[in-house]
């Protein structure tokens, strides 16, 4: 089984290569499993879980870990729980951080994986989407990669010392330092804002959010509520570029999967 959480496309576009190479079906967390994951139960008897997400500065996206701390897991007592994280250039101590996580819930991880693709964080100063070029070659090169990971697993080569990432450098204080100061300080919603003037009502960021956390105001223009996953994908998806948070994206780009996948 995999489990998948995807914001852009990105994760779920690799997770879907990555199922058919393994033969395996793909779970999608719904909105109700991510906003509420007390009542998410997951289960199955697969030997070999796989758990597939986007890396979020340096990092497991605490959505994810919201569920490995909280939900109800209920796998085969000798199961395997490996990572598969899509990132756009390094992880980082992602992989201790996934491992820690998973052994306070009493399992068993093995290996972790790191995918390439598209850069699609543009809410920090410095940080912008890859030139169509790049963000081409990496998706390219995704998919070499994904066949190497699911040769890895089919042939047994899923223990906690056979991984296969890029950690980049400095990635004690990436993981450490940077990514708790992110998700205290950077993930707020109250930070999304709509131009009104070129906003046409399309309705698309709502449907792009994976937590259901966007509604709409009496002039049909677009609200966050405080349940953001702060996968940015309604700021891509926005076809007039509305869409903005706080200063910081002004004159950013936007990251359109081809996969036309949520």
């Amino acid at each position: 089984m995999i489990y998948c959480f995807s914001g852009t496309g990105n994760t779920m576009y690799a997770a879907r290569l990555l199922a058919q190479s393994l033969g395996d079906t793909i779970h999608l967390f719904t909105s109700n499993e991510l906003r509420d994951p007390q009542n998410c139960v997951l289960e199955c008897e697969d030997d070999i879980v796989v758990w597939m997400f986007p890396t979020y500065s340096w990092g497991v996206p605490p959505v994810m870990r919201n569920i490995f701390r909280h939900a109800t897991l209920r796998f085969a007592p000798a199961a395997r729980h490996i990572a598969v994280t899509t990132c756009g250039d390094d992880i980082g101590n992602l992989a201790r951080m996934f491992r820690a996580d998973l052994e306070k819930r009493g399992l068993s991880p093995g290996a972790v994986f790191s995918v390439q693709m598209p850069n699609t964080y543009v809410m920090m100063k410095g940080f912008d989407v890859d030139s169509e070029s790049l963000a081409r070659q990496k998706i390219e090169a995704s998919t070499f990669r994904i066949d190497e990971i699911a040769h890895a697993i089919n042939d047994g080569h899923t223990s906690p010392h056979q991984d296969i990432v890029v950690r980049g450098s400095f990635p004690a204080f990436k993981t450490r330092l940077i990514y708790p100061w992110f998700v205290r300080h950077e993930m707020n919603p109250d930070g999304f804002r709509v131009d009104v003037n070129t906003c046409v009502s399309c309705e698309k960021c709502a449907a792009s959010c994976p937590m259901s956390n966007i509604t709409y105001d009496s002039d049909n223009h677009p609200v966050w509520g405080d349940k953001c996953a702060f996968c940015t994908a309604c700021y891509h998806i926005c076809p007039t570029h509305a869409i903005t948070w706080k200063r910081t994206t002004l004159q950013k780009g936007q990251y359109r999967n081809p996969f036309n996948l949520k």
